[in-house]
């Protein structure tokens, strides 16, 4: 009978959360390999991101690559069980560790998944806010990071510029689902460069689903981004990325031909307009 018990146990850990009543609302997911993990093994960067994290979400997942998995396991091993650490190997692509994140928050049975740079700190307060933007009628909100990022007012046509970043970006988690990230965002299709996984990803959901997958950018004040923080190198490849952003994302976009999706853009921060005001 103890056998029977023991397996049973084992075997429904094993099971999708949605039937549990324990199960997490909000899960954080982030993603550590290379060069973006030296702050991370190199100090107690994670633990305290992770605690600062741990305020606002239920759970946190971290996808890592072979070179940083164990070494982060160890530095996590005191914010078990609440801190997962994934090994991911291959690292294969731009979107595989993303959508493993996607699949593993459905797995635990989460309804937000906030993808998190471990870069971005940011208060419970501002997390809030954003999850109340998080409508019926929403797919996605992002917090707005620089001059660059989000520079407009109202309704817009969405590009690299003007997007959500998975810098910090609340989903939906049983919408994104139907998709997930697209291989098209990999980086490994031939003249088309990865990354800016968002824009794609929001314009199909929104083309199959007008109706349901509004995204919005939000103006957040209590959110840092710990650029000053970065190798040098690191910071270089940093400085590629923000200035390829508007390109990748329209390669993408040609690539797939579909229809572009549009963007709101929620003024004020913590105040920003509510769902009747933006329409």
């Amino acid at each position: 009978m103890k056998e029977r018990l023991l397996f049973h146990s084992n075997f429904t850990s094993l099971l999708p959360a949605q039937n549990n009543p324990l199960k997490p609302r909000r899960i954080v997911g982030t993603r550590l390999h290379g060069i973006d993990a030296a702050n991370s093994l190199n100090s107690d960067w994670m633990r305290k991101w992770c605690d600062c994290v741990l305020e606002y979400a239920d759970a946190i997942l971290i996808t890592a690559d072979c070179a940083c998995c164990s070494p982060l396991r160890e530095r996590l091993h005191g914010h078990q069980p609440r801190v997962t650490v994934l090994l991911v190997d291959p690292w294969l692509s731009v979107t595989h560790p993303l959508n493993t994140l996607v699949e593993k928050a459905l797995f635990d049975g989460a309804a937000e998944l906030i993808l998190q740079s471990s870069e971005v700190w940011i208060d419970k307060r501002c997390i809030e806010a954003m999850s109340r933007h998080l409508e019926e009628d929403t797919l996605v909100v992002g917090a707005g990071f620089s001059e660059r990022h989000a520079d407009f007012a109202g309704t817009v046509p969405l590009d690299g510029l003007a997007s959500p970043w998975n810098t910090l970006a609340l989903w939906d988690l049983k919408k994104l689902a139907r998709t997930g990230f697209l291989p098209v965002s990999g980086g490994l299709l031939a003249g088309i460069p990865g990354g800016m996984e968002e824009v794609a990803a929001i314009s199909l959901l929104q083309h199959m689903d007008p109706v349901s997958c509004r995204a919005k950018v939000f103006k957040a004040s209590r959110r840092h981004w710990a650029i000053h923080a970065l190798t040098p190198e690191r910071a270089a490849l940093h400085e590629i990325k923000m200035q390829t952003k508007y390109q990748r994302a329209e390669r993408q976009l040609q690539h797939l031909g579909i229809p572009r999706g549009s963007v709101i853009l929620l003024e004020g921060g913590e105040t920003s307009l509510s769902k009747s005001e933006t329409k």
